[in-house]
């Protein structure tokens, strides 16, 4: 049986604080990027520019990298290693296709259909990456 993120504790690296703090914190910047993500993906469909706000285009490349670093972090300090941990792996081919779909809804799509297919794609990949997450397992709602 797979272990549950919530009951994950550090192995043998540091302080049991020092891993929840990490945990929070990454947590907390990926609920900031997905606030962050839906609400410019919302400008964007709505024809509302945010290239005119430097912070707009600031702060959520801020929060991403702070999220990426504290993941990559995290990964380190219990030992997990992609493509040797299925559930990881398949975390970072998520996080890769969240990505793409983010520029898609962004930049490159062609359309506003395209656009709002892209950012409910990108949601419901989100939500698998938090479910991969909680559940440490490439397939988590089969388990």
């Amino acid at each position: 049986m797979p272990c549950r993120c919530g009951s994950i504790k550090p192995s043998g690296k540091g302080d049991d604080l020092g891993f929840a703090i990490l945990k929070g914190f990454h947590m907390s910047c990926a609920s900031l990027s997905l606030g962050l993500f839906v609400w410019r993906g919302m400008r964007v469909l709505h024809h509302r520019p945010i290239a005119s706000m430097l912070w707009a285009r600031i702060v959520p490349d801020t929060v991403d990298a702070l999220l990426l670093g504290s993941g990559v972090a995290l990964a380190w300090w219990l030992h997990q290693i992609p493509f040797e941990s299925p559930w990881l792996t398949a975390k970072l081919a998520a996080v890769v296709l969240y990505i793409g779909l983010g520029f898609v809804v962004m930049r490159f799509g062609r359309s506003d259909g395209v656009r709002r297919m892209a950012w409910v794609a990108a949601l419901v990949v989100f939500a698998y990456i938090v479910s991969v997450a909680v559940s440490r397992s490439p397939l988590p709602y089969l388990g």
